[in-house]
């Protein structure tokens, strides 16, 4: 069977559990189980037939003009269901910004065919900071049981960078002439007293990024 793919708007989602439930149980009970950590108020995901609104983008040509609109159509399709240990039962479109971006990040990692690179942006998104921290302690499980795996994210959250290393953060700027420029955390000068002192979120956050082009300004 093909394995469904999940468009960069999360679309296929609901397929692509499905496809996992059914080809890869396995796979399906351990990407629950991360869910579980991240979102502790989920008891079971569910996937259910449902009339899904799909949006497409039309051309038209009037006056030897393209004209483009936004078309939607009604079709028979699937939805993801949330049984939640309170008792409720909570469809996708009506659960929370971040236990539905979670699930999604989760689903792509757990694939039956993983990438080897996953591309993050505002990883924190949705998430309150203990929710942030398990989704961090779920990517080093997911890493660990796939090495080829390397996941890289952007994030402003304290609550992110605490669960990293300073070698594993990456900080960056913009200097004078509008260039980015990066550094490790851990090429910091203070870095072996911050080590004995502070973690590493409270490291990164009283420092900020202007050390990483400290030097390029005092020239």
């Amino acid at each position: 069977a093909v394995t469904p793919q999940i468009e960069f708007d999360g679309s296929g989602l609901a397929p692509n559990l499905d496809y996992l439930r059914n080809e890869a149980p396995d796979k399906f009970q351990s990407l629950q189980e991360m869910l579980q950590q991240v979102v502790p108020g989920v008891k079971r995901l569910g996937v259910r037939r449902a009339k899904v609104t799909v949006d497409r983008q039309r051309l038209i040509e009037v006056d030897r003009k393209s004209i483009s609109y936004q078309e939607s159509q009604e079709m028979a399709g699937q939805e993801i269901v949330f049984d939640m240990k309170s008792g409720d039962r909570i469809p996708a479109h009506a659960i929370s910004e971040g236990t539905i971006l979670a699930l999604g990040l989760l689903t792509v990692m757990m694939n039956p065919n993983p990438p080897n690179l996953v591309l993050l942006d505002d990883v924190e998104q949705g998430l309150h900071p203990q929710a942030q921290r398990e989704l961090m302690s779920v990517f080093k499980q997911i890493i660990e049981a796939n090495p080829n795996l390397q996941i890289i994210f952007s994030t402003h959250s304290p609550y992110i960078v605490d669960e990293l290393t300073p070698s594993q953060v990456h900080v960056l700027t913009n200097n004078n002439s509008g260039l980015t420029r990066c550094k490790r955390l851990d090429e910091h000068p203070d870095v072996e007293w911050a080590k004995q002192t502070l973690t590493t979120g409270e490291f990164w956050d009283a420092e900020g990024e202007d050390w990483v082009i400290a030097e390029e300004t005092n020239e």
